[in-house]
């Protein structure tokens, strides 16, 4: 069987995508988001259908019960602290107009952080910033005349230390959360200034990562200026 052109196979998904719309509305579900929404959580499945269904009415569950359309009406209560504690910010965008968002995680001191927030409070924080993520990317998508709905990440890991062991289980949730609810939402996440130790994190976390969202993480060894340059 020969294999299908580009053209054929773009036909071939947006059959898909109305199809999956028509489920949608014939189960009286409105539909939260844009095609461009409804096309991440098909491809988060490989184009299939049912598993794409259940995944994203799962999600449209998990807004609803948590209010996430609202999150952006006001900031996390314990955001101050956060951003005492934490090095982190949004800085401008890449050349194809996504949002770069650039944290010193070696410099984290979770023992310090954990005093102050419960990881429930890390939690929310981080589903805050990933709605913000979602707003500039809808705002540079409508500037730029595109879609744009996916993020550059930048993680510094100059400092990582064992003291960083008490972050994992906040990094578990924050990965399970980013994988059930905002699939396809990351472009690349860049990990610079990674120490001898990182091959240890690496391997836990590695086992929280989806796949083909590791095939997005690049760690950059020397030279990562220019890249961002380049970018």
């Amino acid at each position: 069987i020969d294999a299908m052109s580009a053209a054929e196979l773009q036909d071939a998904k947006n059959d898909v995508l109305a199809r999956f719309k028509a489920m949608l509305k014939e189960e009286d579900k409105t539909p939260w988001g844009t095609d461009s929404t409804l096309r991440r959580f098909l491809k988060a499945r490989e184009f299939n259908l049912e598993d794409a269904y259940k995944m994203y009415t799962s999600c449209l569950r998990w807004r609803k019960e948590n209010n996430i359309d609202k999150v952006l009406d006001k900031e996390p209560e314990k955001l101050a602290y956060f951003n005492k504690l934490v090095s982190c910010k949004f800085h401008g965008f890449d050349k194809l107009g996504r949002p770069v968002y650039i944290e010193r995680v070696g410099k984290i001191h979770y023992p310090t952080l954990l005093e102050f927030l419960t990881v429930d409070d890390l939690v929310e924080i981080h589903i805050w910033q990933m709605e913000v993520m979602a707003k500039k990317c809808a705002e540079s998508g409508a500037k730029l005349g595109k879609d744009v709905h996916k993020g550059v990440n930048i993680v510094d890991l100059e400092g990582l230390s064992m003291s960083h062991r008490h972050g994992l289980e906040f990094i578990r949730r924050c990965a399970k959360i980013d994988e059930q609810y905002y699939p396809e939402t990351m472009g690349k996440l860049y990990i610079i200034n990674a120490p001898r130790l990182f091959p240890f994190f690496w391997g836990i976390c590695k086992a929280w990562v989806h796949p083909n969202t590791q095939k997005k993480i690049q760690v950059l060894a020397v030279n990562h200026e220019k890249v961002f340059r380049e970018n």
